[in-house]
């Protein structure tokens, strides 16, 4: 226990200095927006279904979060993967998927939210017959680059990256899949 009043201001000195912001981190350029259903940045993944970039670095300056969506058709999934580093949130906004979070496998429906913790192991599959739309979020937006690498824009035809580059790709955006 402290005996003198005088040490109590360098106390709270000292601590209010540790949780001051350090000095290596960008001042937030991160731009103030409300963003519609269609605004963002349109991409086409693996050549195959839109997603759409809301919030990241590059569209709105985000330093801290990913948020997109993404159109899931008919028997459309994404494969068993995990996050080395970020959390991760899906919601359902249309259609159903079968979830396979680490070892608990559901299904879950539109309005159904999935919180996935760093390094879990994650896979949602549309089994239905119609579209789902998801809506994804990240604490760190690393994952965007992963997105741009294996996505186009609209027009452009996707060419998947060479095995060497996929690997490295992946390290990247701390992203790991089940060996073959």
């Amino acid at each position: 226990m402290f005996r003198s009043s005088q040490t109590w201001p360098l106390v709270l000195a000292l601590a209010l200095a540790g949780c001051s912001r350090s000095p290596q981190r960008p001042v937030a350029t991160a731009r103030p927006a409300v963003l519609g259903a269609i605004d963002g940045e349109l991409r086409i993944l693996r050549g195959r279904k839109p997603i759409l970039l809301k919030i990241d670095p590059t569209t709105v300056g985000s330093h801290h979060l990913l948020l997109g969506t993404e159109l899931m058709p008919p028997g459309d999934s994404i494969p068993r993967h995990r996050h080395l580093h970020e959390e991760e949130a899906v919601f359902i906004h249309r259609g159903a998927l079968d979830v396979q979070l680490a070892t608990q496998r559901t299904m879950a429906g539109a309005g159904a939210t999935i919180f996935i913790p760093e390094s879990t192991w994650i896979s949602l599959r549309n089994p239905g017959p119609d579209t789902a739309e998801i809506v994804y979020v990240f604490n760190e937006p690393a994952f965007a680059q992963c997105l741009r690498a294996f996505s186009t824009v609209p027009g452009r035809t996707y060419r998947e990256p060479s095995p060497d580059s996929v690997r490295a790709i992946r390290r990247t955006c701390h992203q790991d899949v089940p060996a073959p």
